[in-house]
């Protein structure tokens, strides 16, 4: 009986790490450091305005020419809220056009708008962007501004066939958000790819040894997985025994997984274990 387990714990470490080593798994995404902190935190809530409060997103065509066309700025009935003050704005259109279109800013109640833009013919119906980082465009915090996308079939004509708008304001990140996580928030909303970065490099951690925990990490808990134990019964001819081989790999795959959790922080924190790490 022992050399029969001893068989079949053999044949799930070697089912198990196969597949491990002939995958190559981009980085995992350690939790923030602020997550103990976090815990006292109170959880954060989102509150819509109450449903007395009047729609401000406006979207859909308003003429003949128009007809088909579906014309929707990607925000909600009330007042949208950035952390950034130049947020990307994101609108939507059901099919191309040949004619450009019209973004507009204003700040709410004002006459005069912010910014104004052409936007060139779209090719392709979908969802679009517009980054106001590229037009030069910062919004104060704490102002409320209305923007707009507007299309006429007649270029230049001041009478539009489709009109979109929605509302955002910058509201910055509370003063008691950590500054790792408001790191990590900004970066994720860098207007270019190379700007942007991934958690581990951000945290201080290294992305080969959080590529590692993923790996081994996966190993450990695939010693549980019901294809791995159908290939161990298959291969040790114990058939009808697939519990009882989970129930005796269990504990094996938590000891494991606790052990390279163990190893993974010794070798994030802990001198001298930080220098086994490549390339650190």
């Amino acid at each position: 009986m022992n050399e029969c387990r001893i068989t079949i714990v053999a044949s799930l470490l070697l089912a198990c790490a196969a597949p491990a080593l002939a995958q190559d798994k981009p980085a995992a995404k350690a939790p923030p450091p602020a997550a103990e902190a976090a815990k006292d935190s109170p959880p954060v809530e989102y509150r819509p305005p109450s449903r007395g409060a009047p729609r401000v997103r406006v979207g859909g065509s308003t003429r003949s020419a128009a007809r088909g066309l579906s014309l929707v700025v990607v925000a909600p009935d009330h007042t949208g809220l950035a952390s950034s003050s130049q947020p990307e704005l994101f609108w939507y259109i059901s099919q191309p056009v040949q004619a450009p279109l019209e973004f507009a800013i204003y700040p709410v109640d004002a006459a005069d708008p912010l910014a104004e833009k052409a936007i060139a013919p779209v090719s392709e119906a979908g969802i679009q962007r517009i980054r106001l980082s590229e037009m030069g465009v910062k919004l104060e915090s704490g102002e409320e501004y209305q923007w707009v996308i507007s299309f006429a079939h007649k270029p230049g004509s001041r009478v539009k066939d489709a009109v979109a708008s929605g509302r955002v304001r910058v509201q910055p990140l509370p003063a008691d958000v950590h500054p790792a996580i408001e790191r990590i928030v900004n970066g994720c909303l860098a207007p270019r790819p190379q700007d942007r970065f991934a958690t581990a490099e951000q945290l201080g951690l290294s992305p080969l040894l959080m590529a590692a925990a993923n790996s081994s990490g996966g190993v450990m808990g695939k010693m549980i997985d019901a294809q791995s134990i159908v290939v161990a019964s298959t291969a040790t001819q114990w058939f009808g025994h697939e519990g009882e081989i989970l129930r005796y790999v269990f504990f094996h795959s938590v000891a494991l997984a606790a052990l390279v959790g163990v190893l993974i922080t010794l070798q994030a924190y802990v001198a001298p274990f930080t220098l086994m790490v490549v390339g650190r």
